[in-house]
C-alpha cells in the first residue's frame, strides 16, 4: 500500500511547517503607525550592495525600482519589506515620518507593498 509513503511526506510537511510557525521573527515590530500622509523616504540606505539609497514616494504612488546590480535591488527589496533588522543596514527608511522599524508590521503593509520580481527584460 501507498499510504505510509504519504503519511511520511505528510509528516515531514508537517515538521518544516511547524519550523516556519515557530520561527523567530527576524525584527521586533514597534508600536507605531506612521504619521499623516504616509510618504515613504528612504534615507542613504546601505546594506549589501545597496550604497546609499536615497529616495521618496508620495502617498498612494505605485513605483517600480530598476537596478544596474540586481543584487543591490534584492537587498532594497529586503530592507523595505522588513526582512532585514534595523541593526543590519545604515540610514533610515521612513514612513509617514516614522522609522520603520517602530512602526507595527500591519502599519507598515498598510502603506508599503514590496513585491520583489525576478525577471529579465530585454530589448
Amino acid at each position: 500500500s501507498e499510504m505510509p509513503k504519504y503519511v511520511m511526506i505528510a509528516r515531514a510537511s508537517a515538521e518544516r511547517m511547524a519550523l516556519v510557525l515557530t520561527a523567530r521573527p527576524v525584527t521586533t515590530p514597534g508600536p507605531e503607525r506612521p504619521g499623516p500622509g504616509g510618504e515613504l523616504a528612504v534615507d542613504g540606505v546601505r546594506h549589501g550592495t545597496l550604497r546609499g539609497a536615497t529616495f521618496t514616494v508620495a502617498a498612494g504612488e505605485f513605483v517600480a525600482i530598476a537596478a544596474y546590480q540586481p543584487r543591490a535591488a534584492a537587498d532594497l527589496a529586503a530592507v523595505l519589506a522588513v526582512n532585514v533588522a534595523p541593526h543590519a543596514y545604515e540610514g533610515a527608511v521612513r514612513v509617514g515620518g516614522r522609522e520603520i522599524a517602530d512602526l507595527s508590521i500591519e502599519s507598515v503593509r498598510e502603506h508599503l507593498l514590496v513585491n520583489p520580481y525576478d525577471g529579465e527584460i530585454f530589448a
